[in-house]
């Protein structure tokens, strides 16, 4: 079962209000340098190099197996060192970073003390604040390390070759061996998270989530509601149209103010990917690469080629059906879910059920009455799931600052987060109470043997562990390797509906690393490209804008070129041609 902190992308976007003060440059040891590990901290610091502890008996993995496993982890810090990191605010799950269970265990098996000084980085809508960050930044009031804090690939690189991060290849290969076996499972990861100079500046995990890769083309339909108007799931556009239509008219809920078709939350699930689906391949507002993919290798944008507007003009035929609504392109998450939960969405574009619905583990609840609609074919046979490939750079960063004296340490110590148990414990809590090692012949939702078993609770105590902060090495095999419950449809066995409709490999942009300039030139025509296409997506749609009048078309392609699309294309491109092969 899926760990309920996963079913909604909103969940890992709270926080609360309000910084620790009192943040200190440099590692504490009451009062002098932090001294390096001695002799029996196994290697750290020494220069030898520390190898993978002793496997833990009784773990059961399936085979092939390419992931994290369970080894013993013994204490290697020396004494009075402390630690100063700090870490994003998230007051409904890690709660006090410094009293949370799983932080006292890391402590107890790695010797590692650390003072966690937990800021706000996150608005109330969602969006990124490094404000606090980039302060200490600025004044050089600098904590030994910032880990999940959001900064990007491209920052991270940038403080780093400007000397305000430490470079940590030498210390992965010497004092991370389960970062070292991660960069040998998945050879492309280093490639990913090189900079410039060819260094690695971040020190972080792996979240390969299989069903993620489609979760911007997601649709789910009520089968009961379907069952009322004797309809079929949708197989293309028309049966589309023709199903909300049949929603519209006959009202299958009964309730007032029945919805045909709803979006989710507009910031996080937004409707131009699965609507896009039958006319052109849409990558979506993938940050560092808005609304672009590849054509035989060159470089284009999506959001005004003709496919795009031909999507455009089905959103507003749906639009003068009266079956999509000005709502869709406003909506939040409480107002969403209030409708949802009343059973008044038809059906829903969104990331899953928790986005739009309670996901109450009743055998009635409502939720279970939703199912996939698959990628739609278009009139000339276009269906396309957007497919996200390859491995993404490393997920919750860490980055050691100049003002640390024991990076080796420091790195040993975030090493040890991706160790198997230590892993399930940050991310589900403690053993035998969020989790548990699978018996044999438990299935994973691959139908090979479980590795492990989440466990259901009422209510996961606050500080029961670190939420997906922690730097863990979540790999496809490990993610399958849970124990499936047959009564919970299953969010991989759905993206493999879409997985058939995905676009070709080479379509699809990789990850790519820019230099400091031309970061700072990309970011601001990225964001004014990305707030020009959701205006005008809604507006075309919804008929402020008429999608088959000539001028306002080309008053939209005017404008993104004003905005600077063409050198966003150009710096992409310079970008991709200059990638490391």
């Amino acid at each position: 079962m899926a760990d309920p902190k996963e079913l909604s992308r909103r969940t890992l976007l709270t926080g609360a209000a309000g910084v620790s003060a009192g943040l200190v440059a440099g590692c504490t040891t009451g009062g002098g340098e932090a001294p390096g590990p001695g002799p029996s901290s196994g290697g750290a610091g020494t220069g030898a190099k520390v190898e993978l502890g002793p496997e833990t008996e009784g773990v059961l993995y399936p085979e092939p197996y390419v992931g994290p496993k369970a080894t013993q982890l013994k204490p290697f810090a020396s004494s009075g060192t402390t630690f100063r990191i700090v870490v994003p605010q998230d007051t409904t799950v890690v709660g006090d970073w410094n009293d949370n269970t799983y932080t006292s265990w890391l402590e107890e098996r790695t010797g590692v003390k650390v003072q966690f000084d937990a800021v706000l980085v996150t608005n109330p809508d969602g969006s990124a604040d490094l404000s606090k960050i980039n302060a200490m930044i600025a004044s050089g009031d600098l904590p030994d390390a910032f880990m999940a804090v959001g900064l990007t690939r491209d920052q991270i690189a940038l403080y780093g070759q400007q000397g305000l991060f430490q470079p940590l290849d030498q210390h992965i290969e010497t004092s991370a061996p389960h970062m070292r076996q991660l960069l040998t499972d998945l050879p492309d990861v280093r490639q990913t998270n090189l900079a410039q100079d060819g260094k690695i500046y971040n020190f972080g995990g792996v979240n390969d989530c299989f069903h993620c890769r489609c979760a911007g083309a997601r649709a789910f339909v009520n089968q009961k509601y379907l069952d009322k108007v004797g309809a079929k799931i949708p197989e293309n556009t028309e049966e589309f149209r023709q199903l909300l239509l049949a929603f519209k008219s006959e009202n299958p809920s009964g309730k007032e103010g029945f919805l045909p078709f709803m979006g989710g939350d507009v910031t996080y699930d937004p409707v131009d990917q699965f609507m896009m689906g039958p006319f052109t391949y849409n990558p979506g507002p993938t940050s560092g690469a808005v609304y672009l993919r590849l054509n035989q290798g060159k470089v284009e944008f999506a959001a005004n080629s003709e496919g795009w507007r031909n999507g455009l003009r089905f959103m507003r035929q749906l639009f003068d059906d009266g079956t999509l609504t000005q709502q869709t392109f406003t909506i939040k998450g409480e107002e969403l879910t209030k409708l949802g939960n009343n059973g008044q969405i038809g059906v829903c574009r969104a990331f899953n059920w928790a986005a739009w619905v309670n996901m109450d583990p009743g055998e009635d609840a409502l939720w279970r009455d939703y199912v996939p609609v698959p990628p739609l074919a278009g009139p000339d046979g276009t269906r396309i799931g957007t497919w996200t490939y390859g491995n993404a750079p490393f997920t919750n960063a860490m980055a050691i600052t100049s003002a640390c004296k024991d990076p080796a340490s420091l790195v040993r110590w975030a090493d040890a987060q991706m160790e198997l148990e230590s892993t399930l414990r940050a991310y589900a809590g403690p053993q035998d109470a969020g989790w548990r090692w699978a018996k044999k012949g438990e299935q994973g939702s691959s139908g090979k043997q479980a590795v492990w078993a989440g466990i259901p609770r009422d209510k996961i105590p606050v500080g029961d562990g670190w939420n997906q902060y922690a730097i863990m090495y979540r790999s496809a095999d490990f993610r399958a390797g849970e124990k499936v419950d047959p009564s919970v449809p299953n969010l991989d066995k759905i993206a493999e509906l879409y997985q058939e409709y995905a676009q070709p490999e080479d379509q699809f942009l990789p990850r790519l690393l820019y230099t400091p300039d031309v970061t700072a030139q990309r970011g601001d025509i990225e964001a004014n490209l990305t707030t020009a296409v959701s205006i005008h997506l809604a507006k075309f749609a919804t008929g402020q804008l008429d999608v088959n009048d000539d001028a306002a078309w080309n008053g939209y392609l005017s404008q993104l070129e004003q905005m600077g699309l063409p050198s966003y294309l150009q710096l992409t491109q310079e970008a991709y041609d200059t990638r490391p092969q």
